[in-house]
C-alpha cells in the first residue's frame, strides 16, 4: 500500500465515523451535509461580489428635461458609479460569516 492509498482510506474510515455521528444526531443526515457545503459555497460567493462591489463601477443614466410653452429640452447621460462602501462590507462580512458556519462540524 503506497501511502496516497493510506491517506485515502484513513479518510474514508474518518468520513464513516463522521456519517454515524450524523446518523445518530439527525435523520436526514444527506440534508445537513448539503446545507452545509451549499452554506459554504454561497458565502465564498457573497465574499467575491462584496470585493467586486468595490472595483466594478455601474453605469447610471440621468435624464433631464425642460419645458418651456411648445418647446422641449432634453439631455440623457450615463455615469458609472461604486457601489456604496457598506453594500460591499455587508456582502463581505455575511459571506465570512456563512463561510464559518458552513465550516462548523456538527456535533452532539
Amino acid at each position: 500500500m503506497n501511502s496516497c492509498s493510506k491517506t485515502l482510506s484513513s479518510r474514508s474510515s474518518t468520513d464513516s465515523v463522521h456519517r454515524r455521528r450524523l446518523d445518530e444526531v439527525h435523520p436526514n443526515k444527506k440534508l445537513v451535509a448539503m446545507s452545509t457545503k451549499t452554506l459554504f459555497l454561497i458565502g465564498i460567493i457573497c465574499v467575491a461580489l462584496g470585493l467586486l462591489s468595490f472595483v466594478v463601477k455601474v453605469p447610471h443614466a440621468e435624464q433631464a428635461q425642460f419645458q418651456s410653452g411648445s418647446i422641449t429640452l432634453g439631455v440623457s447621460g450615463t455615469e458609472p458609479r461604486r457601489f456604496p462602501v457598506g453594500v460591499g462590507g455587508t456582502f463581505i462580512i455575511g459571506g465570512l460569516a456563512l463561510m464559518v458556519v458552513g465550516c462548523r462540524e456538527r456535533t452532539p
